[in-house]
């Protein structure tokens, strides 16, 4: 290889076409710096090569951001180093972002990696139109369009042409999430959709308000964590001091109900933590809707957590209960059931137990019949997959009765079963109260 054949400018003929920065005369063609036969000449010819060297050399340095340091014979290796060859401050709009290099890259090549400081925050799918080479797709490391927050006001941006795609490919952006691929091995980043992430309560504390037990209720928590619906975004609050829910405020209002309407005699009401992340304020709702779907909220709160769920009475009045974790307790059990069959006979539980339900707990509050005439009583009541039994020999045709044995049935569709079952005796006859419910507030 020789310099002659390799520097631009000079053809194998041997004549020379000196640069734009050779001063007359010596700006004209000049034959004579192969063959040997000019001294002269091919002087002139070396001394404008090695000033094209220089210049690119300069050049190269200047455009990395460092100052020519004549005493610094690792100009180039520091020029490397800083990459600012390939680094710029970018400008544009949020969805179309611009950056312009100096000297100006010419054209696109695939594979060509670029670094540049965003001048926007893009909101969506976006562009990039470098050096003015036209505006082109950005799309993540997922190859899938942006779809908000990828690029960050302020962050380095690293992106990669792709010519395939005809796309750059934003590798990253410092201070903004990542797009990945989605994961489909064990170690792989997962997306966020694949990600399972709920809402939940810990050391959660309810009861209704001393000052106002049948419209208001107030609920604590040790830590709430709440989540978008829309998003699947999670926010954690701890130490959630006393706030009151109340049932006649109407909304949709933050403390009030979620919606203007006053709640329907005899049916539930679901009580929720929701937040705003604008305001970080953390408030509570009561709905008349159920998790999955969970309440309206009112204006700028996105996120909400479960609480629990209070029947209200045929006269608009919340019952008078106590939450501790998942569970709720009756101030008072009340009946569900008062009842006499010998074969298996369904009961609901939906006046005490809600829709949503995970467990309830029955309480015996009567089982009674009659001896024999001769004394003898032997008896089993069955309530689902639940038994209580009283057998032996006293006075002739005596009343026997027990009560107070309690269990945890699931709830099965606010349903449940019940027979006695009478080996000796006659006239049976059972009271079932409710005592609780425990509810899929993340408390369990």
């Amino acid at each position: 290889m020789d310099l002659i054949t390799h520097i631009p400018g000079i053809a194998n003929s041997g004549q020379f076409n000196p640069g734009p920065n050779t001063p007359a005369p010596w700006n004209v063609p000049i034959v004579g710096a192969v063959d040997g036969n000019g001294p002269a000449n091919a002087t002139r010819n070396m001394a404008e090569i090695y000033n094209r060297l220089l210049f690119a050399h300069a050049a190269l340095v200047e455009a990395s951001g460092l100052p020519i340091d004549n005493a610094d014979w690792a100009q180039l290796v520091h020029a490397f180093r800083t990459n600012g060859l390939i680094y710029a401050v970018g400008a544009g709009a949020a969805n179309v972002q611009t950056v312009s290099y100096t000297p100006g890259l010419k054209a696109l090549v695939d594979g060509m990696v670029l670094w540049f400081k965003a001048g926007a925050t893009n909101t969506g799918p976006a562009t990039l139109n470098v050096n003015g080479l036209g505006a082109k797709a950005v799309v993540g490391a997922g190859h899938a369009p942006l779809q908000g927050g990828e690029i960050s006001l302020g962050g380095k941006c690293l992106v990669l042409w792709n010519s395939a795609l005809d796309s750059f490919v934003l590798v990253e952006c410092t201070g903004a999430p990542l797009q990945v691929a989605a994961a489909s091995q064990p170690q792989h980043a997962p997306q966020f959709g694949q990600v399972q992430s709920g809402y939940g309560v810990r050391g959660l504390v309810g009861a209704n308000n001393a000052g106002a037990p049948t419209t208001q209720f107030d609920w604590r928590a040790d830590l709430v964590e709440l989540r978008n619906p829309v998003t699947g975004a999670t926010s954690a609050v701890a130490n959630v001091a006393t706030l009151t829910t109340s049932i006649a405020t109407a909304g949709p209002a933050a403390n009030g109900r979620d919606q203007a309407a006053a709640f329907t005699p005899s049916t539930w009401v679901h009580f929720y933590f929701i937040f705003n992340p604008t305001t970080s304020t953390i408030a509570t709702i009561s709905s008349a809707t159920a998790p999955p779907v969970g309440p309206m909220l009112p204006a700028g709160y996105t996120a909400w957590a479960y609480a629990g769920a209070v029947v209200l009475s045929a006269a608009t009045q919340l019952a008078a209960v106590k939450y501790r974790g998942a569970w709720a307790t009756y101030d008072v059990p009340a009946a569900i059931l008062s009842g006499s069959a010998v074969v298996l006979t369904p009961f609901s539980t939906a006046a005490l137990v809600p829709p949503n339900a995970l467990e309830y707990k029955p309480l015996i509050s009567n089982f009674a019949f009659s001896s024999t005439a001769g004394g003898v009583y032997s008896g089993t009541l069955f309530v689902d997959s639940y038994q209580v039994g009283i057998s032996g020999t006293g006075a002739a045709s005596a009343v026997v009765s027990c009560s107070g044995g309690a269990c945890m049935l699931p709830n099965a569709g606010q349903s449940s079963s019940y027979r006695i079952n009478i080996a000796s005796g006659s006239g049976p006859t059972a009271t079932i109260q409710v005592q609780g419910f425990k509810v899929p507030n993340g408390g369990e």
